[in-house]
This record gives structure tokens, sequence and C-alpha cells, in this order.
């Protein structure tokens, strides 16, 4: 999927930062001051760096959250649980809001619709990994008005990706936060799933209607899959969110099996 947006550490004080964040595609939106957006900004740089080096896969903003699986591309997910990782975002330093993207020259940063986003995140250690001067694109974007959801620190048991070092306290099968991986044989009526393989990344996501909610499940291949669930006003609504999931999956590089 094209790049939406460049972003750029200007100034890091934990638990906030400041990032310059310029708009990069004729499609995006201005950048907006979405807590989900913040998330998603913070989490990038383990994928696209343009300047700077890449974070380590250990930091604690990688440890709490399935990256690699695609967590914080998850819009139920993001919803749910951004801001127990973001506190707060402002926006200031508006420049070129009413640019005309099909004529600005998109190698002069100076003239593209850009904003300075003040992130304040919920504990120190989920910035930790973010240097003055590191510099990515993403593909992130506004996925939505996030949920309440208290503040979460690292070493909290309602931590998002369980520790690998420790055994999960045992729980009856229907209250378990995992489930096993479906195989695609398997698969419930109306379920459809996708997988990405690209180098060392291999991942699905499954998606399936059920009335007016949606199930989602992901995770690596060959792993436990993480399952989230999304009521909408009507079944019609949960049929649109589907086509606009499916879609997005798509251009990230997903193919159905």
């Amino acid at each position: 999927m094209s790049a939406l947006y460049r972003a750029r550490v200007d100034r890091v004080a934990p638990p906030k930062v400041q990032l310059t964040v310029w708009q990069v595609h004729m499609d995006a939106d201005f950048p907006p001051a979405s807590i989900t957006f913040a998330l998603g900004l913070v989490c990038a740089p383990f994928r696209r760096v343009l300047e700077g080096t890449v974070p380590s896969a250990r930091s604690p903003l990688a440890r709490a959250i399935d990256i690699e699986a695609g967590q914080d591309g998850d819009e139920t997910w993001m919803m749910e649980n951004a801001r127990a990782f973001i506190a707060s975002v402002s926006r200031k330093g508006v420049k070129n809001a009413r640019a005309n993207m099909r004529t600005v020259d998109y190698e002069d940063l100076a003239s593209l619709p850009q904003a300075v986003l003040d992130v304040v995140a919920t504990d120190p250690a989920w910035v930790a990994h973010l240097k003055p001067g590191l510099s990515w694109r993403t593909a992130t974007y506004d996925m939505g008005k996030a949920k309440p959801k208290a503040a979460l620190h690292p070493g909290n048991k309602e931590s998002s990706k369980p520790s690998k070092s420790s055994k999960p306290a045992p729980s009856p099968p229907r209250k378990a936060s995992k489930t096993k991986e479906p195989s695609p044989r398997r698969a419930s009526v109306g379920s459809r799933r996708f997988e990405f393989n690209r180098g060392v990344s291999k991942k699905f996501w499954e998606v399936e209607l059920q009335g007016k909610s949606l199930i989602t499940r992901y995770g690596r291949i060959g792993s436990a899959a993480r399952e989230t669930k999304k009521p909408f006003a009507s079944a019609a609504d949960a049929k649109s969110a589907l086509s606009k999931l499916v879609a997005e999956k798509s251009a990230k590089g997903y193919r159905e099996v």
C-alpha cells in the first residue's frame, strides 16, 4: 500500500514526543489529531524508516503490540486499545492545508500539507524507541474514535501481547483470551481468510459476518489466533465495514485463500 504520510521526530521528552507529519498522498486526509492515528504513527518506525535507525523489535512498544501480525493496522483493535498507549494528541503548526495535491511537488516537503503533533503516551516506555531526527513513511490513518481504556504500562497483566517468558494462568476454554487458529478447510460458514507471505512475514487475517457484528481473527500463520468482535447498528453497516476491511487488507498485500 502506498504511503499516505511522512513523519519526523522533532523532540522527545518521555512520555511526550513532538512529530512533524506531512501528507504525501493526494487521497490522504490532512494529518489528523487522532488517538488511533497517533498510535499508528509511533508504531510505524518498526517498518519503513527513511532517516535514522530502525528501532529494535525488543523495544517496549514492539513487545506490547503484535506489529508483525498487523495488530496496529486492525481498526477494531486500535479503537479498543489505542488509549491504553496514547493519553492525548494535539495539533499545531498547520501549513499548506489547502494545497492542490495534483500540482504540488512531492519532493519539496515545504510545499506539502503538514502539521506538528504533540503526542503524550500513557507511559514513557511507549515512546522510548523514538529519537530526534528519526523519519519514516507510513500508510496508517485515522481508524476512528478511540474508546475509553485504562492506561497500560510495561508488565501489566492486561498487556495485549502476552510475555513469552511466563505461562498464562489456566482458565476455562470458553473464556480463554486466545483461540486455536482455524484451518481454512474448517472455517465457519460466511468467514473469509486472507494470508500475507512476504519474506519472513507470514500472517493471516480472517473476517466473519454474524448478523450485525464482525468477528476478526489474526496472527502469525501456525500460531494461536487473536479474536475481536465489533457490533454495528445494523447488518448493512456491518456488511459495509466488511467490504472496507477486505479492500484495505488486499491493498496491503493480503491474498484470499
